[in-house]
């Protein structure tokens, strides 16, 4: 529960923390932004709801039973109908699944060479073992560096999420677009980057965590 926003989740409580902190830091850039451009818009009377899923198929679920939203390339939708916005952490998209997948492959290739200049070791063959350990030391290394870039970009992933979905809602609860009107696709998506692409960089900076079908409108 933030100033503006009631966030329901059943992720990490760090990582739910982080995105309600991106969802309350937009929201003050859109009305800023807002502002300056012109664009009349009024404070929405009431927080305003988001859901957070860890798990990806779960997201896919909910979105089709609660929103008849078929979410198999949707990373996250605002739903007109129920009025609020829905995702997931991107760490849990099949993309980065596979990569890890791929990772704990190299991993347990580290793992048998450590045990094989163990073995040679122990067989006083110490030219190998040291062979082995520094085979398996520059592996490690480059899972280990493939590991933080994986995680960063999923981060940043659900980061660009969070701020494309909260102006969509904020733009359907304060005056700039009506849920009972039906706007061209290309209206309703262009707007969301548009406002992002306005924030000026140093507030993209601060949004960021590192520096730190039917009824619904797609990322």
């Amino acid at each position: 529960d933030t100033p503006h926003f009631v966030v329901l989740s059943d992720c990490d409580v760090g990582w739910t923390n982080t995105r309600a902190q991106v969802l309350e830091r937009t929201r003050d850039q859109y009305f800023r932004v807002a502002r300056r451009m012109a664009v009349p818009v009024v404070p929405h009377e009431h927080k305003l709801l988001c859901i957070l899923f860890q798990n990806h198929e779960t997201y896919r679920a909910f979105a089709r039973t609660h929103d008849g939203v078929e979410a198999s390339w949707v990373a996250g939708y605002y739903s007109t109908n129920a009025n609020r916005i829905v995702f997931f952490n991107e760490a849990s998209a099949p993309g980065y699944a596979d990569a890890n997948s791929n990772l704990e492959t190299y991993r347990t290739r580290v793992r048998s060479l450590r045990e094989q200049a163990e073995t040679a070791k122990t067989n006083g063959r110490a030219a190998t073992a040291d062979e082995l350990n520094t085979k398996a030391d520059a592996l490690e290394l480059g899972v280990r560096s493939a590991s933080q870039k994986l995680t960063a970009h999923a981060a940043a992933g659900s980061t660009r999420k969070a701020i494309h979905e909260c102006i969509h809602l904020l733009s359907f609860n304060t005056g700039m677009q009506f849920r009972d009107h039906d706007y061209p696709f290309w209206l309703s998506e262009g707007l969301a980057p548009w406002f992002s692409s306005r924030l000026s960089h140093r507030s993209r900076q601060r949004l960021s965590p590192a520096s730190a079908g039917s009824g619904g409108r797609d990322e």
